[in-house]
Order: C-alpha cells, then structure tokens, then sequence
C-alpha cells in the first residue's frame, strides 16, 4: 500500500506541475495546520489499517464479493457526511489559520522543479523498497486474477504445472 501511495504522490506532483506549466491549473496552497493533518492522517491511517483497503478500492471490492467491503463504504460515507456538518465548528474551535509553508517558495526553486526532485527522490526510495521486498513476494499463491474461489469456496484449485 505505501508503494501505491508513494507512485500516486510522485506521478500526482509531476502532472500537476505538467498542467500548471501550460497554464492549465492555478496552485492554490492552504494553509499549514499541522494539528488538523496530524488528526486526519491519524484517523485515514487507522480506517484503512481497520478496513484492511484504501478507500478508492472499495467499490472494486464490493464488485468481486467482499461482502465486509460495504461496511468500509458506509463507514467513508457517514465520516464525509459527519465532517461536512462539523467542519463549521471545526474551523472555528480547533482549526484557525496557518501559514502558507511551499518549500520550493522557502528553498526559491520553480515548482516544477521542486515536483519533479520530489519525484525522483520517491523513486529512488521506491526501487531501493522494491530491492529489499519485491511485490511479487506480497501477492500471494493466488494472484492470477482468478476470483472463483471466492464464489466457490469449496472448489478445488489445480496447481499449474512448472
């Protein structure tokens, strides 16, 4: 999962510096609040240890027959709808303003510059993951795609020959 985060985060800096270079987008920093980040990572961090999956996959899992996935989904949506209540008194009680911290305005770099050294530096760490364990290791002895175990549980498998 943190290797799919990290290539997310890379490619995400890259087209988003692509896109504001041609003028497509317009950055927008917010501000910094380390207490609200912290929170947040806190809690997105325990629902996807808990859940067992990253949000964006619970319809794929509900779609193949993970019948606990439904209960991620109507846990996501009830937190987005609860925020969306709390979010006034939020703002007001525990979340105020910070400052606006871009680290390519504090090292006085372009951002795409600063995008795309990011980039690079989540790549290096992402081979040098890859080099101590291989995702192919995480996949297990049933990753060829086949999901009829899951609707036939008592089937048995044969193993392909070598």
């Amino acid at each position: 999962m943190l290797k799919v985060f990290l290539t997310a985060v890379a490619t995400g800096a890259v087209v988003l510096a692509v896109l504001n270079g041609l003028g497509y987008v317009k950055l927008q920093p917010k501000a910094t609040l380390y207490a609200a980040d912290v929170v947040g990572g806190l809690l997105l961090g325990a629902g996807i240890a808990l859940a067992g999956a990253c949000p964006g996959t619970t319809l794929a899992q509900i779609g193949v027959g993970y019948r606990d996935a439904i209960f991620t989904l109507v846990g996501g949506l009830s937190g987005a709808v609860a925020f969306s209540y709390a979010q006034p008194w939020l703002d007001k009680a525990l979340i105020g303003t910070g400052p606006k911290l871009i680290f390519t305005d504090m090292v006085g770099i372009p951002y795409w510059q600063g995008a795309i050294g990011l980039a690079l530096v989540i790549v290096v760490v992402l081979a040098l993951m890859e080099r101590v364990r291989s995702w192919r290791k995480d996949l297990g002895s049933d990753a060829d795609g086949d999901a009829a175990h899951i609707y036939h549980p008592t089937k048995q498998r044969v193993a392909p020959a070598e």
